[in-house]
């Protein structure tokens, strides 16, 4: 029995030799079939590119080392740099030439890998891939290895900024003709990711590009309006709102006026919030928008930063006083101005003298102003409406007193005597109130002085002349001509 194990054991043992022996002798002559095919074939092919390899698109089968270089260069020079760029968001786009990133082509080792398909590898892996490519005619592609230039793509990126960067825009509301308020939905802005856009447009360019015209995504962030659709719910009825006129003409008042109206539009006043006009608006320099326009000073006209900006905040003022808001501090002209009635208007000139009101109300309320190029500025505060329909409010203005200008001298011995030139036009000065009636189904229920204010008079300068004629020179010489004969005739 141990005998008949030990002849089987060996039988097999010399079955499994003979198989080895077999694949050996297969495999040996298979070696040398695949080095005889490589071999003539790679002759066939002697420094040449085999058939069927393209770079980067480019066929260069059968071409030598140098011209397939060649040939790449000048794809690469007059195609490839000059293929277009596309950075691409969801509304915007910048194209720029992709000779702008200062692209190193590896250009070289993409021949050397491709002269050396078929030649590189073992005997064996040489024969399945000529094989592949040959016989089954199947293309191989080969890849130019290409470096980006971080600093240039930077670069680019960074002078894209502006096309895709987008400023938010606030939900905003105006007060129509008919009392109505319209909504105007929030925008959401863009903000273009510098280094994430960067890093997207080297890594497709070291990848991905095939070398012709193609997009990349620019990498964008969503900015958010500070005010909301939802932070202005709510807000559905026109409490108080007033216009006044100006001259659209005088280009740096208007400039003044519209800069501060817009700066005072949307503001949003919280139940028990103060607003300072000033500090919305100011402060009155160049650099925050404002031009050179006639203002008050010391009873002149001269020109100052921010001249007209107080039609601005007297045009809120009645607004603000329509509304019933809390007015904490209100200061009248020197003068009185032309686009309101005495007791309406608000002066403002910094920080000590400004207009502050305090919304008094339970709900918050939001300020609307606007200009027209008719020469309109407007503001209305727009809330919640919890007042009665039955009672309704007027404001009247009523002059106390009024106080003539004086007029003052002034000797000017270079005019003639008798001659009077103004140099200062006088103003009248006026004492006034403003008053507030109530009114309860249509009938006064209660009236009572609201402010006060006093307008300075401007006295008028005039300039009048003290030079006396003088005598002519012909008047003289006649004078000394009937002297010289009266002597004459008495010496006869």
């Amino acid at each position: 029995m141990e005998r008949k194990i030990k002849r089987k054991n060996l039988t097999v043992t010399l079955i499994v030799i003979f198989v080895l022996l077999v694949i050996g002798i297969i495999a040996g002559v298979f070696v040398m079939h695949a080095r005889s095919y490589v071999s003539k074939t790679i002759k066939k092919y002697e420094g040449r590119i085999i058939d069927n390899v393209y770079i980067e698109g480019i066929n260069v089968s059968g071409m030598t080392k140098e011209t397939a270089e060649s040939r790449l260069n000048s794809y690469i020079s007059h195609n490839a740099q000059k293929a277009v760029i596309t950075l691409k968001s969801e509304r915007n786009k910048k194209r720029f030439r992709a000779e702008k990133l200062n692209i190193d082509y590896k250009t070289k080792d993409a021949v050397n890998e491709a002269y050396g398909i078929g030649r590189d590898g073992t005997a064996i892996t040489n024969y399945f891939k000529l094989h592949e490519i040959l016989e089954e005619n199947n293309i191989e592609k080969v890849k130019v290895e290409k470096t980006a230039d971080a600093e240039a793509a930077e670069k680019i990126v960074d002078d894209s900024k502006k096309r895709f960067t987008k400023e938010p825009v606030n939900a905003s509301l105006i007060a129509g003709l008919n009392n109505k308020v319209k909504l105007i939905k929030q925008k959401n802005g863009t903000s273009l990711k510098k280094k994430e856009t960067t890093r997207e447009l080297v890594d497709f360019i070291e990848n991905d590009w095939d070398f012709r015209d193609s997009d990349v995504d620019a990498i964008v962030s969503t900015k958010e309006p500070k005010i909301t659709n939802d932070d202005l719910k709510g807000m559905d009825d026109i409490l108080g709102r007033f216009k006044t006129t100006y001259d659209y003409g005088y280009t740096n008042r208007r400039i003044n006026i519209e800069n501060g109206t817009k700066k005072l539009n949307g503001s949003i006043i919280a139940p028990g919030k103060e607003l300072s006009v000033y500090k919305k608006v100011g402060p009155f320099t160049e650099k925050n928008g404002y031009h050179l326009a006639g203002t008050y000073a010391g009873g002149d006209v001269v020109d100052d930063f921010g001249g007209g900006i107080c039609q601005v905040a007297t045009t809120l003022y009645n607004a603000a006083i329509l509304a019933e808001l809390k007015i904490k501090e209100r200061h009248n002209h020197i003068m009185p101005v032309h686009y309101v009635q005495l007791s309406f208007d608000a002066a403002i000139s910094g920080q000590s003298d400004d207009l502050k009101f305090v919304n008094n109300l339970d709900d918050p309320i939001y300020i609307s102003g606007r200009t027209s190029d008719k020469g309109v500025v407007a503001f209305a505060v727009i809330g919640k409406e919890t007042r009665d329909k039955d009672r309704k409010i007027k404001f009247t203005s009523k002059t106390t007193s009024v106080i003539p200008p004086g007029t003052s001298e002034i000797s000017d011995s270079s005019m003639m005597q008798g001659t009077r030139v103004v140099e200062k036009y006088g103003v009248t000065g006026y004492s006034a109130e403003l008053w507030k009636t109530i009114y309860k189904k249509g009938k006064k229920k209660k009236s009572y002085k609201f402010n006060s204010s006093h307008y300075s008079p401007v006295t008028q300068v005039v300039r009048v002349g003290t030079k006396k004629p003088e005598k002519k020179e012909d008047d003289k010489e006649k004078k000394n001509e009937k002297g010289s004969k009266g002597s004459k005739g008495k010496k006869n």
